[in-house]
């Protein structure tokens, strides 16, 4: 049958628990050959219940005006996706805080149905729940236990590796087959730890950073000697017995009555980062034997009462190992950091 009209026609149709179907008119006019329905008046529904006259039409016989068809109150649902209608009842998930990715984990749902829902659309009986759970780690349908105000779902999935959170989690509950409720939640992804592949790093002690000689610049080796020995025997005793005290020279050369420019203007930052440096590739350990060094009578830091007697402590490095037996075999240093500038001597 056709509905003919001269005026604008709104329909709203909307699906609830109990299935209504509801046709809302405004305003019609009924026409010749429409049946039963009388223009003005006491409008009657024809044969196909469609609402025809003016306010007092009954429109069909599923949905008696407004009052019981239009939706928000008793029919919506979320079958539009919009989350939880209050008046139709309520979905707490409960998942854990922090999922990590190819591990199993278990979450449930607790539903809540409106018992007034409950009482007048028999479909809302909790004993019809369905549930399904939807989510990037996997998609199934739960296992729902019915309660006296609802019912609790309860699911296992596994998130697979390599998955990067937060995602969103659906759960969705059915009545009789037709949408209800719809919960919603996001899972935390733990971040999974840096791996390091211990082939493609330096080691600490610089071993192995010469594949064809592992060993070389490591730390725990001798210094490489460059030039020739100066001994005072030419195979261990220090040498320079005759030479003025190392204390005397220093002294000599900071007596400067004013600021001595350096001929290539450098400030004395260059020589603390050449100490830094030499430290960063052949730093030794002090030995037990002493080698004193002398001070000058009447050093105004060391020897003030000018007694000739003072001395400042001082220690030759440890000798390597198997060194220093003979002209041929000179005393050698053990390095106790890398010989590569690695900044080891900061650790």
């Amino acid at each position: 049958m056709t509905i003919r009209r001269n005026a604008t026609l709104m329909a709203a149709v909307t699906a609830g628990v109990a299935g209504a179907l509801v046709v809302a008119a405004l305003p019609a006019m009924a026409r010749p050959g429409d049946g039963q329905g009388r223009p003005g008046g006491q409008g009657q529904p024809t044969q196909q219940g469609e609402a025809r006259g003016n306010e007092q039409g009954r429109g069909n016989e599923q949905g008696r005006g407004n009052e019981q068809g239009r939706g928000n109150e008793q029919g919506r649902g979320n079958d539009q996706g919009g989350g939880n209608d209050p008046a139709q009842g309520t979905v707490t998930i409960d998942v854990p805080a922090t999922i990590t990715p190819g591990t199993s984990f278990t979450g449930t749902a607790t539903v809540t149905m409106n018992t007034s829902v409950a009482t007048a659309q028999p479909s809302a009986n909790p004993g019809t729940i369905q549930a399904r759970v939807e989510s990037a780690c996997g998609s199934l349908v739960p296992e729902v236990k019915t309660t006296t105000t609802g019912a609790i779902v309860s699911f296992t999935l596994t998130c697979r590796e390599g998955l990067r959170g937060p995602i969103p989690l659906t759960v969705s509950i059915t009545t009789a087959g037709r949408p209800a409720l719809v919960g919603r939640t996001m899972l935390t992804l733990a971040t999974p730890a840096a791996v390091l592949d211990a082939s493609t790093l330096y080691s600490f002690d610089g071993a192995g950073n010469n594949l064809a000689n592992p060993l070389w610049g490591s730390a725990g080796n001798a210094l490489i000697r460059k030039s020739g020995v100066a001994y005072g025997d030419s195979m261990s005793t220090p040498a320079g017995a005759s030479r003025p005290s190392a204390r005397l020279v220093s002294n000599t050369v900071s007596a400067q009555s004013a600021s001595v420019t350096n001929d290539r203007e450098m400030s004395d930052f260059a020589y603390v980062w050449g100490q830094f440096l030499d430290h960063d590739i052949n730093r030794s350990t002090n030995g037990s034997e002493k080698f004193p060094i002398t001070v000058p009578a009447s050093d105004p830091s060391f020897d003030p009462a000018g007694t000739g007697s003072k001395t400042i402590s001082f220690s030759r490095s440890n000798v390597a190992a198997g060194t220093g037996t003979s002209t041929a075999n000179p005393r050698q240093q053990t390095g106790l950091v890398t010989a590569f500038v690695d900044g080891s001597q900061i650790y």
